[in-house]
């Protein structure tokens, strides 16, 4: 069973004022925590997505210095070249191209 739409739960509220089970106030602050949870879940999935790519973009980055020094090592050298790492972590990642 999928948990009930916001539109489901003020249909209710509606329901349940006209029908004399909620005063007009008791129905009218139903809403508006309604609206309020709706609002606030809404915002945390937004924050979750943006995290998400947040992450992602460092994942990759620290992927690609890995590379680099890896590549680096097995040539024989023993430093990375600074405009290397600048290059990594300044360009955009593949995913935000």
């Amino acid at each position: 069973m999928n948990p009930p739409t916001l539109e489901q739960l003020l249909n209710l509220a509606d329901r349940a004022e006209f029908n004399g089970g909620l005063t007009q106030a008791e129905a009218d602050r139903l809403r508006f925590g309604l609206r309020h949870l709706d609002h606030a879940r809404r915002s945390a999935a937004r924050r979750g997505s943006a995290n998400h790519r947040v992450h992602t973009e460092r994942s990759q980055r620290l992927a690609a210095i890995e590379r680099l020094v890896r590549r680096t090592t097995q040539r024989g050298a023993k430093t990375v070249t600074v405009w290397g790492l600048v290059r990594i972590l300044t360009e955009p990642t593949e995913e935000a191209a």
